[in-house]
């Protein structure tokens, strides 16, 4: 009878005891603070539409990370904040997120990240960035990566692309004030010079320009045959609608503006044909990250490659916490820019300066109503 007593009364206490345990890990966990990441993206104005996609990929990533237990047993939470592409909204949104003491911030749009690269440097805080803007990552910033390609390397891209179709033909450089529109114009104006390819024509467009009907008489006045279109997404599709509309067809050259959906919707695949631009690496070309665009195609997201980029920009900074085995802004950093990172995308490797290393853009074409990968001949 004790025996049996005895033996009731441990395993009583045995499942108190686990219950007891069960019950304080929750708690614990419970009390755990969550990872805390402040994504700025543009989700109003000219970028909205790839503004919108980033958001998708960001909680994608969080809801897939999270599904795994999250990062050092902590769950990750997103705060999205909308700059518009603004720099002094996003000095605001910036420091709402120092306020908010995120531990890390991103940022989309080019303009946005030179603007709140200052504040998020002071702070310390850890920025991972997918705007090509080189201009970020020369400011001695220790806090900043960029997980995307740079536009040195688009610069260095489109020079060798417009010297190739230009050859023996007369030339014309077009190019906006916006801060991504101006630095890659002086970048490939720099590697044209290098090599003695001077324009024919160089034309500076006011922000806001909707009419450039003079412009495109201009050009073809002067018999103008090969156009670089460096604006930003909506006058690169007015611009090639009109020249268009004008009968106006020269070869027409562009950056990766013109990946964006708006520019289809504005121009119209008529006036889309022949079209060359820069684009970076296709992401269904990358078989890790086949199972993350079936979840997007899942949500309506096809061809969306903004998406994954920052699904992958996630991806880097929670595998830099892992790998550090803490949040502490210091000690990420010092990973980020010093070890090789797994993600969807495959392995990212930033330098001492925060530029991710080995990927480059490409060339794409429209032809017959489609995007096409264009070869050099």
């Amino acid at each position: 009878m004790k025996k049996g007593f005895l033996a009731l009364s441990l395993a009583m206490l045995s499942t108190v005891t686990l219950s007891t345990l069960s019950t304080l890990a929750t708690l614990a966990h419970a009390d755990t603070p969550p990872i805390k990441l402040g994504i700025a993206l543009p989700l109003t104005g000219e970028l909205a539409s790839i503004g919108e996609d980033a958001r998708a990929g960001v909680a994608l990533a969080v809801e897939d990370i999270n599904a795994k237990g999250g990062v050092l047993g902590r769950k990750v939470t997103a705060d999205v904040a909308d700059d518009a592409c603004d720099p002094k909204n996003a000095v605001a949104v910036a420091n709402r997120f120092v306020s908010e003491n995120v531990d890390a911030a991103t940022e989309l749009c080019s303009a946005a990240c030179m603007a709140e690269g200052p504040v998020y440097a002071e702070e310390n805080i850890p920025f991972v960035m997918i705007c090509s803007t080189q201009q970020a990552t020369s400011q001695g910033w220790g806090n900043i990566v960029r997980a995307y390609p740079d536009n040195n390397g688009e610069a260095k891209r489109l020079a060798s692309l417009i010297k190739a179709l230009s050859a023996q033909k007369k030339l014309a450089l077009i190019y906006d004030p916006q801060e991504y529109d101006a630095n890659l114009y002086k970048n490939i104006s720099t590697e044209l010079n290098a090599t003695n390819v001077k324009p024919d024509m160089t034309i500076n467009i006011p922000n806001g320009t909707v009419d450039f009907s003079s412009y495109i008489t201009e050009l073809r006045a002067k018999k103008i045959d090969v156009v670089y279109l460096g604006v930003f997404v909506k006058s690169v599709g007015l611009f090639l609608r009109q020249a268009h509309d004008a009968g106006y067809h020269p070869q027409f050259i562009s950056s990766q503006v013109a990946t964006v959906q708006d520019v289809e919707t504005i121009a119209g695949t008529s006036a889309l044909e022949g079209m060359i631009y820069t684009d970076i690496p296709d992401p269904k070309n990358i078989p890790t990250a086949a199972g993350v665009l079936k979840a997007l195609a899942a949500r309506g997201l096809v061809d969306r490659p903004f998406a994954v980029y920052s699904y992958a920009q996630v991806e880097a900074y929670l595998a830099a916490v892992k790998a550090a085995g803490t949040t502490d802004k210091t000690a990420v950093e010092k990973v980020l820019h010093s070890q090789n990172l797994n993600t969807i995308l495959g392995s990212y490797g930033f330098d001492a300066a925060g530029n991710l290393r080995g990927f480059d853009f490409r060339y794409v074409q429209w032809r017959n109503g489609k995007r096409q990968v264009w070869k050099a001949p």
